[in-house]
């Protein structure tokens, strides 16, 4: 579970820097 919330994490962060 753990795995999973990290990679949602990153893909958030990714979304952020995209949308900036």
């Amino acid at each position: 579970m753990s795995y999973q919330v990290h990679i949602t994490s990153t893909a958030e962060h990714d979304i952020m820097r995209a949308a900036d």
